[in-house]
Formats: structure tokens, C-alpha cells, sequence
């Protein structure tokens, strides 16, 4: 049996109270490999923004003094923010993480007059921001310079949305002999209250 892919989003909610230049955070995904295929955003003001989209295998933290082991994933200019906290869609190029695999997410604003919104958080970096069966997302860190290697700010969380296709998954199938061995075991049971009775 095989379980079907399905398509799924999972969201930190577009209530940014704060917002600057960037924003990196972890995500941890589950059982199944996930295909990212699109964004949603949060934004300060209405405006555009130029924006890149970065991905790095295992976490994140302690890496953003430098592009160093990360991948451009993608890039936009010119996306068009309506206002505070509107969402603002990004069909990225398509993004696969494995099973099990922790990933560092970072998307950085270059220019534009709209900067790119997030939510103070509480707690520590790494701590549990949101999640669901197929994937975690934890609290991250914003950015003050449009670039790598700016000042850090922390815990800031991810205020936005990521659509994700879920990859089919089989189930682990029953050995051929089980059945047979489950009516042997049947057949022995009876012949024994035979002989007792």
C-alpha cells in the first residue's frame, strides 16, 4: 500500500511586529521527503523588495557571517508588497528535503523600500516556533544588513507560509508466508483441543 502525495502548507501566521533585512531559522522535516514549491511572505509597508532565497544543509546558526555552504536558491526583484502583514506569494523554484534532515532556511531582502517582516519571539533560537506532521519550523534570527555578515537579531521568527508537496510514502508490506504461517498456527491449535478432548 502507498500512501499518496498530497500537497500542504504550514504557516507562522503573518502578524510581523518587527522586520528589517532578513530573517534565517531551521526547519526539521518529517517521515516523508518534502518538496517546497512556494512562499508566502510578510512585508513593513507597501512597496517592492528585491529578494533572495538561501538554503543550507543542517542548521543555520553561527553561519551568517558568511555565504559560505549555502545555496542561492532563488532570487526576485521587484515583488510587490501591498502593506503591513498582506501576503505577498513567491512561486519559488522547486526546493527538495529529505526525511529526517535539518535544513537552514534565510530569506534576504537586497533593496527595495519594503523591508521584510518577522515576529519577536521568546525563548531561545531553536526553540519550537510552529509545526505539523511533515515538517517543524524553529525560532530563528533577523538580519539588519542586506547582506551576509550583519548584525543579528534574536529569537525573531518566521512570519510567512511555506506550500510543500509531500512525497508518496509505502507502507512496509506483509511477508507473502505471514497469512500462511498465522493458518498454520490455526490448524495446529485445533488439532491439539482435538487430541485433549
Amino acid at each position: 500500500m502507498t500512501v499518496a502525495a498530497h500537497a500542504a502548507t504550514i504557516s507562522g501566521g503573518f502578524a510581523a511586529n518587527n522586520g528589517l533585512n532578513g530573517n534565517a531559522f531551521d526547519i526539521q522535516v518529517g517521515p516523508q521527503d518534502i518538496t517546497l514549491t512556494d512562499v508566502d511572505l510578510a512585508f513593513s509597508v507597501s512597496g517592492t523588495a528585491d529578494v533572495q532565497f538561501w538554503i543550507r544543509p543542517g542548521s543555520y546558526v553561527g553561519t551568517l557571517d558568511s555565504s559560505t555552504g549555502w545555496t542561492l536558491a532563488d532570487s526576485i526583484t521587484g515583488l510587490v508588497s501591498p502593506g503591513w502583514n498582506d501576503p505577498v506569494a513567491w512561486d519559488v523554484a522547486d526546493q527538495v528535503f529529505s526525511a529526517g534532515q535539518t535544513y537552514g532556511l534565510f530569506f534576504l531582502r537586497t533593496s527595495g523600500n519594503s523591508l521584510l517582516g518577522y515576529q519577536n519571539g521568546s525563548g531561545a533560537i531553536g526553540d519550537a516556533w510552529v509545526s505539523n506532521a511533515d515538517i517543524s519550523i524553529f525560532q530563528g534570527q533577523g538580519v539588519g544588513s542586506p547582506g551576509f555578515g550583519g548584525s543579528p537579531f534574536s529569537p525573531r521568527n518566521f512570519s510567512g507560509s511555506l506550500t510543500y508537496d509531500v512525497a508518496p510514502m509505502s507502507a512496509v508490506p506483509v511477508p507473502a508466508s505471514l497469512p500462511l504461517l498465522a493458518g498454520a498456527m490455526g490448524l495446529f491449535g485445533l488439532w491439539r483441543r482435538r487430541r485433549a478432548a
